[in-house]
């Protein structure tokens, strides 16, 4: 199967999820983003979504309890009562692979008679499947071929880009007014963004990377650590560089990304504020900057300053731009700002494309 970008799998799923005439699988390492599409999407779609993890379930879970009739001298195999309950959504089976033998057979049923125990599951429900892949190093038991055989396949991959967006549409300025897990502080996405960007290898690792093999860098952990790392921020009272906390900063990060925790440390010293009034006062210092304070700067300026992007932008390394304007293409800048950077990341393509040429 085709390996797709979170992006790319929520198009898809959109779609799937719409019509829900067959089960979806989705496969994938583990942080990659499976359930919180999965939930997202269903949000989406004004979707209830009832989640269940196969490996803690009992197989009477979906395979219906027994239940003797006396009068009528039968027996009835009964549904758990939020599965008979769920007449317009999905039925999530997350770590399905992670399930016994006994548990997954079980699903059969589901996948080719949409039943579970004796009990017909509503038209508006949709099923789907996901999980790990053996070579993931997860407990992962192959479901049967009859299974895997009636359902559509995703291979979800962790991409950057996508993350970044992510990362964006979940950060705010103060995240003390939001509930643990739903926005990171604003200036802490813009700061892993542009380090990511210069360090790719630190943005995903399976575990057979690390040498530790139990803390790693995924996209759910990063953010989860920028999660933990704001609310850290908001208690002690500081602000961003954070200064004097070094120590504590590494324990809180190294505790959810492990090595990668050292390496993104010095960009949460950096004041990019500093540097914005700078660059306000004199755009041509922006090109003193390496490229990851010049991705930083400019997501920060973004979301501050719109208005002082366009005379920054001729400043700028042409990669940058074209980062930034990736980046920025759903946000509230103006068209003004997209434009310029635009233009100045096609200047690059357009010389490259002589050079070659030439050649």
């Amino acid at each position: 199967m085709r390996q797709v970008t979170p992006m790319v799998l929520i198009e898809h799923l959109r779609r799937d999820l719409k019509h829900g005439a067959y089960p979806v699988y989705i496969w994938g390492a583990p942080g990659v983003g499976k359930s919180t599409i999965v939930n997202d999407v269903g949000r989406e779609l004004g979707l209830e979504v009832v989640c269940l993890s196969v490996a803690l379930e009992h197989p009477y879970t979906l395979g219906g309890l027994p239940v003797v009739l006396w009068k009528e001298r039968q027996v009835e195999k009964l549904p758990p009562s939020y599965i008979k309950r769920l007449k317009e959504g999905i039925l999530f089976l997350d770590d399905f692979a992670a399930s016994d033998p006994a548990q997954q057979r079980v699903a059969l049923t589901l996948t080719t008679y949409r039943r579970v125990g004796d009990f017909s599951l509503p038209p508006g429900v949709r099923v789907v499947f996901a999980s790990n892949r053996i070579e993931d190093s997860s407990h992962v038991i192959r479901p049967s071929m009859a299974v895997l055989n009636r359902v559509k396949h995703y291979l979800l991959v962790p991409n950057l880009v996508d993350f970044a967006q992510y990362l964006l549409g979940h950060s705010a300025t103060d995240v003390t007014v939001y509930p643990w897990g739903e926005k990171v502080h604003s200036i802490l996405a813009d700061l892993l963004i542009a380090f990511l960007r210069v360090q790719p290898k630190y943005f995903f690792m399976q575990p057979s990377q690390v040498d530790s093999g139990v803390v790693y860098p995924t996209p759910r952990s990063w953010f989860n650590a920028l999660v933990d790392l704001s609310w850290a921020i908001a208690e002690w009272g500081t602000d961003i560089p954070i200064r004097g906390k070094e120590t504590d900063i590494e324990i809180i990060l190294s505790g959810w990304v492990g090595e990668a925790a050292a390496k993104f440390l010095p960009f949460l010293t950096w004041d990019v504020r500093d540097a914005a009034e700078q660059c306000l006062k004199s755009p041509s210092f922006i090109k003193s900057l390496a490229i990851p304070q010049q991705i930083a700067l400019m997501l920060y300026l973004a979301s501050q300053h719109p208005s002082s992007i366009t005379g920054l932008v001729k400043h700028l390394d042409a990669e940058v731009a074209a980062f930034i304007a990736h980046l920025v293409k759903e946000s509230d800048l103006g068209g003004q700002e997209k434009a310029a950077l635009v233009v100045k990341a096609f200047t690059k393509t357009k010389k490259e494309g002589k050079k070659h040429a030439n050649g």
